[in-house]
């Protein structure tokens, strides 16, 4: 049974359904596990892409409080979206701040991925951000009040080890895409940016 919910757990954002030979049908909703992934992976990908050459010269080359701010307006972001839930996550319930949280990443990401300058950049990423704070508040919670008491330790503990896991992902994607100087570098590191708007 473990084993079973730990290989739900690795299908990331899909709620399945596993029959059990009782013909019972249990649910595991494991949406945190990509939140956790995508919120390593959001705050890992910044890291290395202010550093890539194409990313500089596409961004005529932003100064270090600019650059600062690219990278901080996540985790500003972060902020004002768990004190939003404070506000909204009882009163919306669980799964529609579930969706809410992922309707405002799609338009973050979406602003990041076709960023024309760095003001929409930085905005794009707050935005994402503030999806990112909506969602962490409040898919850890979800998760342990729908899972089975046998795996609610295991599925709580899933959303920190899949964020180190998505920190990690980002990094080796940065670094394999500095070695190619092209425009290829850019398209590869900022399009992640837009990637999670497949988090739900």
């Amino acid at each position: 049974a473990k084993f079973k919910t730990l290989l739900t757990a690795v299908f990331l954002a899909l709620e399945v359904s596993i029959p059990h030979q009782h013909g019972s049908t249990d649910r595991y909703h494991i949406q945190h596990t990509l939140t956790g992934f995508l919120f390593g992976y959001d705050s890992g990908i910044i890291t290395s892409t202010i550093g890539q050459t194409e990313f500089i010269k596409y961004f005529s080359d932003p100064n270090d409080t600019v650059t600062g701010g690219i990278v901080s307006a996540f985790q500003g972001g972060g902020i004002l979206g768990a004190i939003i839930n404070i506000f909204t996550g009882d009163r919306l319930g669980r799964k529609w701040s579930v969706f809410t949280g992922a309707a405002v990443s799609c338009f973050g990401c979406a602003l990041q991925a076709g960023a024309i300058n760095l003001v929409m950049l930085i905005v794009g990423r707050f935005i994402a951000g503030v999806a990112v704070g909506m969602l962490t508040s409040v898919i850890p919670m979800y998760a342990g009040e729908i899972a089975e008491a046998s795996s609610r330790g295991m599925m709580s503990g899933l959303l920190q080890w899949m964020l180190s896991w998505g920190y990690l992902v980002a990094q080796w994607l940065g670094y394999g895409c500095s070695f190619n100087a092209t425009s290829f570098q850019c398209e590869w590191i900022i399009l992640p940016l837009g990637s999670s708007v497949t988090r739900f």
